[in-house]
């Protein structure tokens, strides 16, 4: 194809080919460069059908119109482009005014010469445009485009975040994008389709803005004033340099302080209106530029591990895990994990060399927008409402794990009814405030549904527990101190003593298999609760007529590093439970090589592997027969143990961090569930009352968060713990 070069409005509208087609339009004043590759990614990206319009504004540069033949040539490009050389400059409003009479009767979309555009750039743009007839302009994000800026701080940037070129950020926001298609007080100019009905209705650029600056504001306000909206194509990302028309003059800043005075005087509404849009982290067009900048830099995911203490148990475990799998994500740039001011070694030695992983201390406030994380994500459940204000205060979208909903439905577990209703009206707290909800299993999405608070509408998910984080040592581990005289052969049950974990039916069944002939002892591993405990009952049982001295052996909480020789010496490992979220001992077991008697109830159900030998009726007899025969065949053991391995692979933390992975992104799509929408502050009585209460809570998250200390100054079962209760308890009823 040639170029056409015409010299006046009716000659240009002769030499473009009738069509549905938007014109595109391209006004040239100098700047070669930019012109160039303008060009070039307009062939490259969009469909030949499509017209070109260069207005030549008596660019002192010819080369920006010559250029185009080579570009054709060289491109193989099919396209009709068609040059109107204005023989004085008209500036950029009395050019495009032209191109719309040019057009007639099609939409016009107006390109700076400064861009650079993407694949589909021009189809997405017109179905954003088309998505709605009452739709007059469509825009592009960019990095340099006023308040569709995706970048850190929301300010314009002559560079793409995540350093990609314009093509490659393009497909990424295109990819990641959730096409809501924000509305906007007005388009932006760097690349906008007008439509031909905001054109016919409200006509053209007022001369009164010429040469520039402020046209596509007035233009946009009259359009509102017919009932015509502006709305963002958020899955098109075009790159603009700007500044290329008018540069950085002296004189540049004049006009645009005049311009911007005579928009203040017609539409007194307009700049408070962009203001507040502009700082409004709860708006569409927030999330629309939160979900680009991460597609763009790689999310930036925080982890909430202040739960991180001297002892370690399965929540610790699942927080260092899900750390490092998000860690080593490929969609994850970087993964921040906040911890308490004292971090355990087992913490640093689990993240230590980890490449995009660091370990920071808990801010007391909020860090500013620029710095916070794209996505907080909370493995465990929330326990005080004031958690999920910290929570937002380092991140723009909170992601919650709910583990189960024991507690919940349980007030045994709570020193006091009032208790026990806070930690249910902080549960409720994190349902309606959380922006994506994780589940350990669909037992538990069952649950939460039951109970009514699962809103539909939210972003959910099953997580899942990854298995693989069980390392078995390559020779057998040394027998480690403080666990008396216990010879190996037992049976061994781990889990606290919560009335769920069902351990005095484990003392019954080890009861039947020593009437069958069964010699090792009951070793209970777990850490007794404070409210809820079967210690009173294990005790009764242990000490019934007829009960052998020694035959149990209750080890109370112990180091994570013990439990490796813990169960390779075992010779069954009992898992009695009543009530679970996702139930990670079966798996454990079977990868130290010992069978495993559970039961299926709750998610285990979903997570065990069909067909293996489980406690399907709480009936001690029956069960201890099935375990002595158990005992008894060592290919049944064997059976058992590989089929359990087997199974383990479908759980594995790579999955736990995709499905997180997928909960984030979703999160981002749209605004925050938190009501204040990162306003910060709390004002009046209520605002001091508020404060007051989470300082409490927080002297009661110290206390609990810091096991080590809390040993050493309040040892377990001592009277000085329970004095430290019972003041616990006085700070909790003033709550």
């Amino acid at each position: 194809m040639t170029v056409t070069i015409a010299r006046a409005v009716g000659e240009a509208q002769g030499a473009l080919p009738d069509g549905d087609e938007p014109i595109v339009m391209i006004a040239v004043h100098g700047s070669y460069d930019d012109v160039v590759r303008c060009y070039e990614s307009f062939l490259r990206e969009t469909d030949p059908r499509v017209p070109l319009l260069v207005i030549d504004d008596a660019s002192p540069d010819e080369r920006v119109v010559t250029v185009l033949d080579g570009l054709l040539r060289r491109m193989g490009a099919a396209h009709t482009v068609v040059v109107l050389r204005q023989p004085e400059n008209l500036g950029f409003v009395g050019s495009a005014n032209n191109a719309f009479a040019i057009a007639r009767g099609r939409d016009v979309v107006i390109l700076n010469s400064d861009t650079i555009v993407g694949p589909e750039w021009l189809p997405r743009l017109q179905a954003a445009a088309r998505s709605s007839s009452t739709i007059a302009t469509a825009t592009a994000l960019t990095n340099h485009g006023t308040i569709v800026s995706v970048s850190a701080d929301g300010k314009p940037a002559s560079t793409v975040p995540g350093g990609h070129d314009p093509r490659e950020a393009a497909i990424r926001v295109a990819r990641a994008a959730t096409r809501t298609r924000p509305r906007l007080p007005t388009g932006i100019g760097h690349c906008l389709y007008i439509t031909r009905r905001a054109l016919d209705v409200v006509g053209g650029f007022d001369d009164e803005f010429a040469p520039g600056y402020g046209e596509e504001v007035d233009f946009c306000q009259r359009a509102l004033a017919h009932g015509l909206q502006h709305v963002v194509a958020d899955d098109v990302f075009i790159y603009h340099r700007g500044g290329a028309s008018f540069g950085e003059s002296p004189r540049k800043r004049q006009l645009q302080a005049a311009h911007e005075r005579i928009i203040a005087q017609r539409y007194p509404y307009y700049h408070p209106w962009v203001r507040e849009l502009a700082i409004d982290e709860g708006s569409m067009l927030a999330a629309a530029l939160l979900t680009a900048r991460a597609a763009l830099e790689g999310l930036h995911i925080a982890v909430d591990g202040t739960c991180l203490g001297a002892r370690v148990a399965g929540t610790q475990v699942n927080v260092l895990a899900t750390t490092t799998a998000l860690a080593m994500h490929p969609c994850v740039a970087r993964v921040t994990l906040y911890t308490q001011r004292m971090v355990p070694q087992y913490a640093r030695d689990a993240t230590e060399g980890i490449p995009g992983l660091e370990l920071r201390t808990m801010p007391r406030g909020r860090v500013d927008s620029a710095s916070k994380a794209h996505v907080v994500v909370r493995p465990y459940q929330v326990q005080h409402q004031w958690e999920l204000d910290v929570l937002r205060g380092i991140a723009h979208r909170v992601v919650v794990t709910c583990l189960d909903l024991i507690a919940y439905d349980n007030p045994a577990y709570f020193g006091t009814g009032a208790e026990w209703q806070r930690y249910r009206d902080a549960t409720r707290a994190m349902f309606r405030e959380a922006d994506a909800i994780g589940f350990l299993s669909g037992h538990v999405v069952n649950a939460a549904r039951a109970e009514g608070m699962l809103d539909g509408d939210v972003p959910h998910g099953i997580v899942g527990s990854g298995t693989d984080h069980v390392i078995v040592p390559q020779e057998p581990p040394a027998r480690p101190s403080g666990l008396g005289d216990i010879e190996p052969g037992y049976v061994l049950v781990l889990g606290s003593a919560y009335h769920h974990k069902n351990r005095p039916f484990a003392i019954a069944v080890h009861q039947q298999m020593r009437e069958r002939g069964f010699r090792g002892p009951l070793v209970l591993c777990g850490a007794s609760p404070a409210h809820g405990s079967t210690l009173p009952d294990e005790r009764r049982l242990i000490s019934e007529p007829g009960a052998v001295a020694g035959a149990v052996v209750t080890l109370g909480s112990f180091p994570e590093e013990h439990k490796a020789w813990l169960y390779q010496n075992a010779a069954l490992v009992l898992y009695p439970t009543l009530s679970e979220g996702f139930g990670l001992i079966p798996f454990e077991a079977a990868q130290h090589g010992v069978p495993v008697l559970s039961t299926r109830a709750g998610s285990l159900d979903e997570v065990l592997p069909r067909g293996i030998p489980t406690i399907d009726a709480l009936d001690a007899d029956q069960v201890a027969g099935i375990a002595m025969k158990l005992l008894g065949d060592q290919s049944a053991r064997d059976d058992l143990i590989d089929r359990l391995r087997d199974h383990a692979t479908a759980h594995s933390w790579a999955r736990t961090a995709d499905a997180l992975v997928e909960l984030a992104r979703a999160s981002l799509g749209r605004p925050p569930r938190s009501g204040d929408h990162g306003h910060e502050g709390q004002r009046g009585a209520k605002g001091i009352s508020r404060t007051m209460g989470n300082l409490m809570d927080s002297t009661v998250m110290l206390y609990n968060a810091m096991p080590g200390a809390r040993e050493a100054i309040t040892p377990q079962g001592s009277r000085r713990e329970q004095a430290a209760r019972r003041v616990l308890g006085t700070i909790r009823r003033m709550r």
